[in-house]
Order: C-alpha cells, then structure tokens, then sequence
C-alpha cells in the first residue's frame, strides 16, 4: 500500500498546514490586519503617553512616577496579554485576521487610554495641570479633570479585559476549529469570563481611585 502524502505545514501558522482551507467567519478588513500587528508596541506607547502627555505644560511632573506604576503598568500587562493572544489566534487563522469583537476592544482600550492621559492631573510647579485644564481655562478645572479620569479609566480597564477575554474565546475557537471540532466555549467557562468582565468595573475603580483631588488648585 502507499502511504497518502500528508499536507506540509505552514511555517508561518503553528499547527496550520499550508493545504488547510480558509475559515469564513471573518470579512478581511484593514483594521483586522494591521491591529494585530501594532498591538504589541502599544503597552509602551499608552505608558510613554500617561507620562509625556503633560510635556507642553512643563512636565512630566511629581504624579508621573505614580501614574506609570498605578495605571500604565497594570494597563500594559492586560494590553499586552491580549496582543500576545491576537497573535497566536491570527498566525493559525485564516485569513490572517483578527474577529471583530477583538479588533474593536483592543480599539477600544487604547481609545480610551489616550483620552484618559489627556484627563490625568499632574504636579507640575506646585499645580495640579493636564492637557484638558489647559484647554478649557486652567487650574479652577482640576477637580473636573480628576472626575473624568476616574471615568475614562474605568472604561478604559474594562476594555481591556474584555479585549483579554474576546482574544482567549477567538484563540480557543480557531484551534477548536483546527482540530475539527466545533469552536464552543462550555457553559461553566463562559460563566467564568462573564464574572471576570463584570468584576474588571470595580478592579478598576481601585486603580483610578488615585486620581481624585487631581492636585492643589
């Protein structure tokens, strides 16, 4: 008898071969391409932005140091968790893109990220500053200032571990599909996802908590 010859793997998709037909639950779109590609440098970019957004305003200021360790650091960890995830779901995918409720969480988180570095109040001369106070009028603006930033970086944490949880059920789908299987999460991890997602709103409220008061007026 001979041996039917078996499909080459694909060096660029660990575990995908290169005879394997392409999935048809993803439209293939800009955004799903290059998002995953950019995801991981994104972390440093959202920490160098929460420190250097208040450059034009004389700083960084004595709140930098805080904001990088209280926000940045734990921001950075979820964002760049779902980046790693993203990637290893689109190196097996094909095509060679992210879902749609991935691509705009991961949106979503670093959308939030820039609006809530506008929002932070930094020291800077003894006075509580951030691009937002210097728009609007000045320091009277402060405390309005640290109240959005406690908003924003609530949302801004709960996209981000909703972008960790959309990029686990997309990587558990495409390998489910890989094996022949049908992509379905069982009922008990779904419930675990959902707990996790509901209690990211008060996991964030402690991080943001720092940002009342937003300095001396």
């Amino acid at each position: 008898m001979t041996a039917e010859p078996h499909a080459a793997p694909d060096p660029e998709r660990p575990g995908v071969s290169a005879e394997t037909p392409p999935f048809t639950d993803r439209p293939i779109g800009p955004l799903r391409r290059v998002v995953p590609v950019i995801a991981p440098v994104m972390p440093l970019f959202v920490a160098a932005w929460f420190v250097l957004a208040t450059v034009p305003l004389g700083g960084p200021g004595e709140r930098a140091v805080i904001w990088l360790t209280a926000l940045a650091l734990p921001l950075g960890v979820l964002l760049w968790i779902s980046a790693a995830l993203m990637r290893m779901d689109v190196v097996r995918h094909r095509p060679r893109v992210s879902s749609a409720a991935s691509t705009w969480s991961v949106l979503a988180a670093w959308g939030c990220a820039l609006v809530l570095g506008a929002f932070l109040p930094d020291k800077i001369d003894g006075r509580g500053q951030s691009l937002f106070t210097a728009a609007v009028g000045g320091q009277d603006y402060v405390g309005l200032s640290a109240g959005f930033a406690n908003t924003v970086g609530v949302l801004t944490f709960v996209a981000a571990v909703a972008a960790v949880i959309s990029t686990a059920i997309d990587l558990r789908g495409t390998r489910a599909r890989l094996r022949g299987q049908a992509p379905e999460l069982d009922p008990e991890q779904e419930d675990r996802m959902r707990e996790a997602w509901v209690e990211s709103f008060g996991g964030a409220r402690g991080h943001e908590s720092s940002a009342r008061g937003g300095g001396n007026r």
